[in-house]
């Protein structure tokens, strides 16, 4: 199988010796959905940015696509990020034309489809929209590119059940196209629905990197109970 991202000892410091990655090592296999998991302050934005080509590693080694990610970033990747900004002023039939001017391999006729599949409307301003609203936004531009990586951060935030059990769907939808998804989210329940892979990080240090089955498999738990137990555990050594 071969291997969408490539970590090898990667580390990163920050400016006051703030050490955000502690030399971690993992691989995300083409056509998975693989979570990135840890509680607060774990290393996780600064992976994500990391993958994005935003930011470079400190030390160690970084492939992206058989790439190096730092500093010209990668077209085929599609982000949706924590923070769910856009330009407020543009309504969203705007921002979707916007895109569909710059964004490569962008569907106009995949954006219509997702936004009609999260009941989306187009005619109001963005800044008037709802958090779950900009969410269904975000996701609905992400997902209309047709791009090899999708990193999804937090792609729930705000939405209801039912619009997220869409999302969801969407999300594995995807994935049947052979597409490689990096999904993080503190919502346990979704990643194990959605994920095959996962990494769990705690302080910049890998606790857990494998499958799901694997994991669940080893602590006899669902996700949720198994990923505390190891947390807490780590706590306590």
């Amino acid at each position: 199988m071969s291997t969408t991202v490539k970590f090898d000892n990667v580390k990163k410091v920050y400016s006051g010796d703030v050490r955000a990655l502690n030399g971690i090592s993992f691989e995300v296999s083409t056509g998975s959905i693989f979570a990135i998991l840890g509680p607060n302050g774990a290393g996780k934005t600064t992976t994500l940015k990391i993958i994005m080509g935003l930011i470079r590693q400190t030390d160690g080694t970084v492939s992206v696509m058989d790439k190096v990610p730092f500093p010209d970033g990668n077209k085929e990747i599609s982000f949706v990020p924590e923070e769910k900004n856009l330009y407020d002023w543009m309504k969203v039939s705007k921002m979707r034309d916007y895109f569909s001017a710059f964004a490569p391999n962008f569907s106009e006729e995949k954006f219509d489809e997702i936004c009609k599949r999260l009941d989306l409307t187009y005619q109001r301003k963005i800044k008037a929209l709802s958090q779950g609203n900009k969410t269904k936004l975000y996701l609905a531009l992400a997902l209309s590119q047709d791009v090899k990586l999708y990193l999804l951060d937090e792609p729930t935030l705000g939405l209801d059940p039912v619009v997220r059990a869409e999302v969801l769907e969407l999300v594995k939808d995807i994935a049947k196209e052979g597409k490689t998804i990096i999904y993080s989210s503190q919502i346990l329940s979704e990643v194990e629905e959605v994920c095959d892979h996962l990494l769990i990080l705690k302080n910049g240090t890998i606790l857990y990197t494998g499958t799901m089955a694997d994991f669940k498999g080893a602590n006899g738990e669902n996700l949720s109970k198994a990923f505390l137990d190891l947390v807490r555990k780590d706590e306590i050594k």
